[in-house]
């Protein structure tokens, strides 16, 4: 096992900006040069240090990001603590896509050994035996983190990117697209880039995934559109990639399934028309496109029946039809 304290060290002397060697960290921290390299090793696979050749020489250096920053002065209450434990451990699942995932399990790690000599009423070092977030928002599918770090530069800086975007719905792979991208979020387990379409001219979302390379305009800068909330704009949408009109969608559910409906808000607009005396109710949504809508009623089966608008009775039956067919001829 690594000793957090040599690791530390290390990081203190690559963050005084030298680029060092082994053998020179080696005789500072007078520790082996073995030592130091499997220190090195794992911190490169943490993307905190950077490696160059000098002649025959390997050279060291601390990249920006894993910059030791001066230490907090801020004493947490242990109501705090325990709020920041159980924080990390539920981010763990969503970020895990995100370069974000590794720092993180760091200063996790950190923060359960600074916490070991405090007397809790909570065990910080076995809190993740208690909590289970994987599938909190569905399984995550992955994504490359380096375009992930060019997208989210390009989002801080307000900078234009072009990409190459795979749209898997229709199976189609576009070069050179122009986006000004706005911000992320979340939905359904798919991590989403909301950006202004410069071909659609609107403000549009592309996972994360279907992004085949992205190249910063540099030199250029874009000015989001006037009264862009991306909040506002993540919370209108239905599930996951939205489409391009509104709909006001109107459900019958069963008495067992009405339940459901009375304890969770499934979208923000959502309102109960009519309870039944059998306990079926009138559920409605106000949507921005059907796909998403179309594949949540079907995971419903039976517990639902779409009563408008004509265009979703039309997908689910015809998805319903087509499962049948398929059973049927198996």
């Amino acid at each position: 096992m690594l000793h957090s304290d040599t690791r530390s060290a290390l990081l203190v002397l690559l963050g005084a900006g030298a680029e060092l060697t082994q053998d020179d960290l080696s005789r500072r921290l007078g520790i082996s040069v073995r030592t130091v390299r499997r220190h090195l090793t794992a911190l490169a696979r943490e993307g905190l240090v950077t490696s160059r050749r000098d002649g025959l020489l390997k050279r060291f250096r601390l990249d920006p990001r894993g910059r030791p920053l001066p230490p907090l002065s801020m004493r947490l209450t242990e109501a705090e603590a325990e709020a920041l434990t159980v924080a990390a451990l539920a981010a763990r699942a969503l970020l895990a896509p995100t370069p974000f995932a590794t720092p993180l399990a760091a200063v996790a790690r950190s923060l359960e050994q600074a916490w070991l000599a405090e007397a809790f009423s909570f065990e910080p070092e076995t809190e993740s035996n208690l909590w289970d977030f994987e599938g909190h928002a569905g399984p995550v599918a992955p994504f490359d983190q380096v375009l992930f770090r060019t997208l989210l530069t390009a989002v801080r800086e307000r900078i234009p990117i072009e990409a190459a975007y795979y749209t898997a719905s229709r199976q189609h792979l576009s070069t050179e697209r122009r986006l000004h991208p706005l911000g992320f979020h979340v939905r359904g387990g798919s991590w989403l880039l909301a950006a202004w379409c410069c071909r659609d001219y609107r403000v549009k979302d592309f996972a994360l995934p279907g992004f085949r390379s992205v190249r910063l305009l540099t030199g250029m800068h874009f000015d989001p559109p006037k009264d862009f909330d991306l909040h506002l704009y993540a919370r209108d949408r239905f599930r996951a990639v939205a489409g391009d009109d509104v709909h006001l969608v109107r459900l019958l559910v069963t008495p067992e399934a009405a339940p459901y409906f009375h304890r969770k808000a499934y979208h923000p607009t959502q309102q109960i028309e009519a309870e039944h005396p059998d306990g079926s109710a009138v559920v409605s949504f106000e949507v921005e496109g059907l796909d998403d809508v179309a594949a949540w009623c079907l995971s419903w089966g039976a517990k639902l029946r779409v009563l408008e608008p004509p265009a979703l009775v039309e997908r689910v039956v015809g998805a319903l039809r087509e499962a049948a067919r398929r059973y049927a001829s198996s």
